[in-house]
């Protein structure tokens, strides 16, 4: 049960190697991190293009402790205190190649301060002024965090994995790509900050200096190689999967040996199409021995009952975690059936060792004792990697219909690949495919005491979770629609070649049925076509409503609006040709917009979209008095414009949605039904339209009540940005 690190780089268009960027004011990229967008030198990073940290005079650009992770030459880094307005003197290090110095961010925050210390085991102080958030500030408490954060990691054994958020010029729908994987050869030491007459204590730097045992062991992913060269890049990125979204957050993080598996096995994916392709020289066969070995490596770590720690945890255990690192892991290293063990605890036939764990390892045989109808539930989660919050979500059943899971515990012991559908918490990530795979695919020393019923490669089951998976990615991409060839080839390539699944066209067919609960199908059509039922069910939504209302006009007004007389109102008598050309196509939109029960304003920036409504509205209550009106927009700042331009109070869709009961608190993932009757009003203007992704936009239809609504107004600028996610290629515009 191995520790290692993630690690999170700004993009850097040399590869990290040391030296600063060839184009920095081209790299728009690394500015998504506020700490370089407030501090970086536009001007002196131009002067010093191209060159090497090392050789640099009393300045280093403010991504200076990410860009050497890949360097063969060292330099010197200053640290700075985080926290500004103490103004702590900054402390220099020197760094050896191949190193970085990632900050645990996440240990440093107060509001996960309780969790960090619930899953560590860890008796550290509370804060001298109670605070729920913020930074934890007292260095004591400071100093404890980082000792543990730092001192589980394990040089020589332990990985580091580099990643890039979604500032990369990769994929700006991807929240993390990877760039590469190394073995930690050295943990640097603890640095501390001067001092200063109101600060005497020590105070330590929250980053480290990790050093990789780089080029002997490890491996970064040529992408920059490929953009320079202008090759096609996104069959070699490395996409993170959900469930490690939060391993790799915050700076640096641990990975456990479950998120390893899964990430090493994309990664060699990546970089088999990378040998295949050949744009790059460089050894790749060596490269993938490499990885192949620390991928046996992380199957060993994980063992065969990753998650029985959590399990113990749910039994009323809160120590459970660490007897699993503490006592369970070196008993599974030893071949023994670490899970038995625990069985004839919780069953009675044996009693725990005195010591720190006994009287939890008693309250939890309490518990399994209530719990006799979940006992074959939680023996099966023992199998997977699953977080506390997660084995929670999957063994309540009030909790487990409420994140998604629609089954009872005999079909998820019958077939584990349901809990697929978690939705997840605020606090902890949905349970994703890898995980329910590896489970029930374990590999090397995990795979001992494996259960009889092993899912085989093609488990119609299987094949289903797998397609799921594919199109929500496809989806998140912007395409919503697959034909059914590439879908079954999605599915192929989904996982490394001998773990992939092998759908077997003719048997997918003959099964249809089953797969159709989930997946929508047109298989008459030319081509045949796959998609995800309830993305295609609103995409149906849309184009009914759109359909039906395009038809249909409103009454005219009786007497006729003076939309020109208005118009000079806002704008002032016309001055020129081009201002009365204007001006006459504004008095003709205004028209539209009253008579059509459907409408769709667009326009380029600064060509007075916003201000028309101003007109609209104002007119409308004059002509028709006042009625129900909602204005909504996709994000906060284009809200606060429309609420602005119009003087009418205006919602984000998020917020109408919400408040509509449409969105699951907390984790914001949209609910299939809503117990609530559907939104009335008679105007409805929905702003910013080309940033709507599908499902967001098919649900907030779905929301309104389409009969008192005389008309539904659609605001957008051609040239804006697509949205991201589902429909991002296909969005209104």
């Amino acid at each position: 049960m191995t520790t290692h690190l993630s690690v999170r780089l700004a993009w850097h268009d040399r590869s990290w190697d040391g030296h600063v960027c060839d184009l920095p004011h081209l790299n728009a990229h690394c500015i998504v991190h506020q700490h370089i967008r407030d501090s970086r030198n536009d001007e002196k990073e131009r002067e010093t293009a191209g060159k090497p940290l090392a050789e640099l005079d009393g300045w280093l650009p403010p991504c200076s402790r990410d860009p050497a992770a890949y360097a063969a030459r060292g330099f010197t880094i200053v640290h700075q205190d985080p926290l500004e307005f103490r103004k702590l003197p900054a402390v220099s290090e020197s760094i050896p190649p191949y190193s970085s110095c990632p900050a645990p961010y996440r240990w440093m925050r107060e509001e996960f301060f309780q969790e960090v210390c619930e899953a560590e085991d860890l008796s550290i102080r509370g804060p001298d002024n109670p605070r729920s958030n913020g930074w934890v500030f007292e260095p004591d408490r400071q100093r404890e965090l980082l000792k543990r954060f730092w001192g589980k990691l394990e040089p020589k054994n332990s990985l580091v994995f580099y990643y890039c958020n979604h500032g990369n010029p990769l994929d700006e729908n991807a929240p993390r790509i990877v760039v590469g994987v190394g073995r930690i050869a050295e943990v640097g030491p603890q640095f501390y900050f001067g001092t200063t007459s109101k600060y005497q204590d020590q105070y330590p730097v929250w980053s480290r200096r990790t050093t990789q045992a780089y080029p002997d062991q490890g491996v970064r992913i040529p992408y920059q190689e490929y953009l320079r060269d202008g090759h096609r890049a996104d069959d070699i990125i490395c996409r993170v999967p959900r469930n490690a979204l939060l391993p790799f957050s915050y700076g640096g993080e641990h990975v456990s040996d479950d998120v390893a598996v899964a990430i090493i096995e994309r990664i060699i994916q990546c970089v088999e199409r990378v040998k295949v392709e050949g744009h790059v020289a460089a050894d790749w066969e060596r490269r993938l021995s490499w990885l192949n070995d620390a991928l046996a490596e992380a199957w060993t770590g994980r063992g065969p009952f990753p998650g029985a720690g959590s399990v113990l945890q749910y039994l009323g255990f809160s120590k459970g975690t660490s007897f699993q690192r503490t006592v369970l892991a070196p008993m599974a290293n030893q071949g023994k059936n670490s899970w038995e063990y625990v069985l004839s605890i919780l069953g009675g036939k044996a009693e725990p060792d005195a010591g720190p764990y006994k009287a939890g390892l008693l309250k939890a045989r309490e518990r399994w004792g209530l719990l006799k109808s979940r006992h074959a539930l939680l023996s099966k989660l023992a199998r997977f990697e699953l977080s506390p919050g997660q084995v929670q979500r999957i063994a309540n059943p009030d909790q487990r219909a409420a994140s998604g899971i629609d089954a009872n515990e005999d079909a998820l012991v019958a077939n584990p690949i349901l809990a697929e559908s978690d939705l997840g918490a605020a606090d902890s990530d949905p349970v994703a495919l890898e995980t329910v795979d590896h489970g029930l695919r374990p590999e090397g020393n995990a795979s001992l005491f494996a259960d009889d019923d092993e899912v085989s490669h093609d488990d119609r089951r299987r094949v289903r979770a797998v397609g799921v998976a594919v199109l929500q990615e496809a989806a998140s991409s912007g395409d919503t629609v697959l034909t059914f060839g590439d879908f079954l080839s999605r599915i192929i390539d989904r996982f490394p070649e001998r773990r992939a699944c092998r759908p077997d066209r003719e048997i997918v067919l003959a099964e249809i049925d089953f797969y159709q609960r989930l997946l929508w199908t047109a298989l008459d059509s030319d081509p045949e076509l796959v998609a995800l039922k309830y993305l295609q069910s609103l995409e149906q939504v849309i184009a009914s409503i759109i359909k039906r209302r395009a038809k249909k006009v409103n009454p005219a007004a009786d007497p006729p609006i003076e939309w020109l007389g208005a118009l000079k109102g806002l704008f002032g008598e016309p001055k020129s040709d081009r201002e009365r050309v204007a001006l006459d196509e504004k008095q003709v939109a205004l028209s539209t917009l009253f008579s059509r029960r459907l409408s769709v304003l667009t326009g380029g920036a600064g060509t007075g979209k916003t201000s028309v409504l101003k007109v609209f509205l104002q007119e409308l209550v004059r002509a028709e008095g006042r009625h129900p009106t909602l204005l909504l927009a996709p994000t906060g700042k284009a809200r606060v414009r429309l609420s602005t331009k119009t003087e009418r109070n205006a919602m984000t869709i998020h917020q109408f949605l919400l408040k509509q009961g449409w969105f699951m608190p907390d984790i914001f993932v949209l609910k299939p039904q809503s117990d609530q009757r559907p939104y009335q009003a008679t105007t409805v203007i929905i702003d910013e339209c080309s940033m709507i992704p599908t499902d967001l936009f098919g649900t907030l239809l779905r929301a309104l009540d389409s009969g008192p609504l005389s008309r539904l107004i659609l605001v957008g600028d051609p040239n804006q940005l697509p949205p991201i996610g589902p429909g991002s290629q296909n969005s209104i515009r």
